[in-house]
């Protein structure tokens, strides 16, 4: 859901008019496949670097019981990497490879904590920070493959709105503070660090950010009642985890489509 969300909001915030709407779906489904095939990356980059951290507080997790191997992990990786290269090449071209190479020079980097793993533990909301740059980054990769101009303002407006978007996607993800083995809360997540009020109202800035954003982007009135609304539910059920991550986590697609339709 959150792959067809990127490539949703790709094509609704940068796609316009340049593209027939054969080719416009067609190209959701690129940018959705090559998200899935850069999060696969990632997500393989960061097994290997959280394995300790991972096997202390959370001993079940797929790689730490053996459940996934190393041999799995590198065969994953490997095509991700194949996959991902490959369309955004057949997308964006030599126009907009130049800013691919920093999205993957910012991927690996956070990977890997621009190897000052320790710093960044010590720094958790400048490592945030940091984390989330890829996003406007991605954002203008994905308007110049389109064929959007840099030049105008309202693809800056659909590159804020589509960043707004995914971190807050990010935030629902570990919002909610998490418990290890031993039974103590970890401090690896935006609720168990910041306290939990701090993160909610990060969250709920973020979702009406998205919508406003895109509305200045493509003058979509419905962008910024989908994300008006998803802010209401989340403030009026507050006390609610539960309701605050599926509040927000329902936004990210909604919103998307909205962009689209």
């Amino acid at each position: 859901m959150l792959a067809l969300s990127f490539g949703a909001a790709c094509v609704g915030l940068f796609g316009g008019w340049s593209v027939s709407e054969r080719a416009l779906y067609v190209h959701l489904g690129a940018f959705a496949v090559l998200y899935v095939a850069l999060l696969l990356r990632y997500r393989v980059v960061d097994e290997w670097k959280d394995y300790r951290h991972d096997s202390r507080h959370y001993p079940d997790r797929p790689v730490q019981r053996g459940a996934i191997s190393t041999r799995v992990l590198v065969v994953l990786g490997v095509l991700a990497v194949v996959v991902e290269f490959s369309l955004a090449w057949v997308l964006g071209g030599a126009a907009a490879a130049p800013l691919y190479v920093l999205v993957t020079v910012l991927t690996v980097g956070t990977a890997v904590d621009f190897f000052a793993k320790e710093f960044f533990e010590r720094h958790f909301s400048l490592s945030f920070v940091i984390h989330q740059l890829v996003y406007p980054v991605m954002f203008a990769w994905a308007a110049v493959a389109l064929g959007a101009s840099l030049s105008e303002p309202t693809t800056w407006w659909g590159i804020a709105s589509a960043t707004a978007l995914f971190v807050s996607a990010e935030l629902v993800r570990k919002f909610q503070p998490r418990e290890s083995a031993q039974g103590g809360v970890v401090a690896d997540t935006y609720g168990a660090v910041w306290g939990r009020r701090l993160a909610l109202a990060g969250l709920i800035a973020l979702v009406v950010a998205a919508g406003l954003c895109a509305h200045l982007a493509i003058g979509s009135w419905f962008s910024l009642a989908v994300s008006c609304v998803a802010a209401v539910v989340i403030a009026v059920r507050n006390r609610s985890d539960s309701w605050v991550m599926a509040g927000a986590g329902a936004h990210v697609p909604l919103l998307a489509l909205a962009m689209v339709v």
